[in-house]
């Protein structure tokens, strides 16, 4: 299946999901730029999808931006205690991706993709947001296919150590065991 066509499934799984509309809906509201959801949002719904059940309640949110002049995230901050008021049963997180450089001690981000591409495993790189015409807008920088073949490949940028504590700590396998951890191309 075409990248085109996974993003196409992507789209009709988000717009299937009244929750995950609603919260798309509220993010893009904010006065963050490069806003997107990312992590959790979009790779559990697929992971779920694959699994035949469905969606699991969103109980953590992670929201990215791209602001390299709010090298301190104060503006993150700002809006993560906001968003905890109007939605206080979900746990907000709320990153700058032009600092998450300094975590893994690389060179700085230009954008949020490639931020993303920077991630452990290329599930994890997947970002959506609704853009000023409210269509939804996917940033993916290695693609979907691995996603829906159910995988958790390895970013060659990362060690095999940290993704397998990633996975291990997130208890992936235990939620959906028929993922398949893949740790080369």
């Amino acid at each position: 299946m075409s990248d085109k066509a996974l993003k196409q499934s992507l789209c009709a799984l988000l717009q299937q999901d009244k929750t995950r509309l609603h919260l798309l809906k509220l993010v893009s509201q904010l006065p963050l730029p490069q806003c997107y959801l990312a992590g959790d949002f979009v790779r559990h719904l697929v992971w779920d999808h694959l699994h035949q059940r469905s969606p699991s309640p969103i109980s953590r949110v992670q929201v990215i931006y791209f602001a390299p002049n709010d090298p301190e995230t104060v503006k993150g901050k700002e809006i993560e205690l906001l968003l905890r008021k109007i939605h206080a049963d979900v746990f907000w997180q709320v990153d700058n991706m032009a600092t998450t450089h300094t975590a893994y001690e690389d060179s700085p981000y230009k954008s949020a993709e490639d931020a993303l591409a920077h991630l452990t495993e290329k599930e994890s790189a997947i970002a959506v947001r609704l853009n000023d015409k409210t269509q939804l807008e996917i940033l993916s920088p290695f693609g979907l296919a691995s996603l829906f073949r159910g995988e958790v490949t390895l970013n060659p940028k990362r060690s095999r150590q940290a993704m397998m504590n990633h996975v291990l700590n997130n208890q992936w396998l235990q939620k959906w065991p028929e993922l398949r951890i893949v740790m080369s191309e």
